[in-house]
């Protein structure tokens, strides 16, 4: 046997070595488990930062869509104030400026006129307390009142429609079939000339002169009575050949035209 001394020596392990690979894997781990836990914090913090920002995107369209709604809602009432500033008759109209209609018929095919008639006695006169009839008013004075000037609507309310179901000749312009919008050009009041229209179903204070299809010259008279209301006239004097025209108080003016 050897001596006691040697076999505990042999027995007896390395601490030193032992607690010193023992401290590395310590701090190895340590440090993995640091790297994890921060690389779960930078995770969670940019799922966050994309929550918010998914959150602040739907807000932000959600808003958007709101403020979409009110300027629509806005624009729409604007629209109506001022359809309303173009028509402040609009719930008396029909008393005050009748609807009312001119036609020929030319073998089976129809030449008409569709218009609203004003009345020279002047409307905010016609309900007065004391009784009294509303005063006419002087045909050039109601004329001046339209914005379109001196382009006349010949009419109230809508704009004054033809509508022809055959080819026109009217006064040397050529008319196709259709829906024409007629004013009255009144730069010489002596001598006024009918304007085609191709712009349709507009209120009557609406005037582009990029659609006029042509001007022609009226042949001016004078009715044998006072005409209190606007009137319009189709008239036939054979089966091809016609006549357009316009009275209103002491002056009559008036186009021929033909059905081709």
């Amino acid at each position: 046997m050897g001596r006691a001394g040697d076999a505990v020596s042999y027995k007896m392990p390395q601490p030193a070595a032992a607690s010193k690979g023992a401290g590395g894997g310590v701090a190895e781990y340590s440090g993995r488990t640091q790297f994890r836990r921060r690389l779960r914090i930078c995770l969670a913090g940019a799922l966050r930062a994309c929550g918010r920002y998914i959150l602040a995107k739907e807000e932000y369209q959600n808003r958007m869509k709101r403020i979409a709604c009110v300027l629509l809602t806005v624009a729409g009432l604007v629209s109506g104030c001022l359809i309303a500033q173009d028509r402040p008759w609009s719930r008396r109209a029909s008393a005050i400026s009748p609807e009312a209609n001119a036609k020929a018929d030319f073998g089976g095919k129809a030449v008409g006129i569709n218009y609203s008639a004003p009345s020279l006695r002047d409307p905010k006169k016609l309900n007065d307390p004391s009784g009294q009839p509303a005063p006419d008013r002087a045909l050039f004075d109601i004329m001046k009142g339209d914005r379109t000037m001196p382009v006349w609507r010949a009419g109230a309310q809508d704009a004054t429609l033809l509508r022809t179901d055959a080819d026109l000749d009217i006064g040397g312009l050529t008319v196709p079939k259709g829906e024409y919008t007629l004013f009255i050009n009144l730069e010489d009041k002596a001598k006024w000339q009918l304007v085609v229209n191709k712009q349709i179903h507009q209120w009557g204070l609406t005037y582009d002169k990029t659609q006029d299809l042509g001007r022609v010259p009226m042949t001016m008279g004078k009715p044998p009575a006072r005409v209190e209301t606007l009137k319009w006239s189709v008239t036939s004097s054979s089966a091809s050949q016609g006549a357009i025209q316009l009275e209103w108080e002491n002056v009559s003016a008036s186009v021929p035209f033909t059905v081709k």
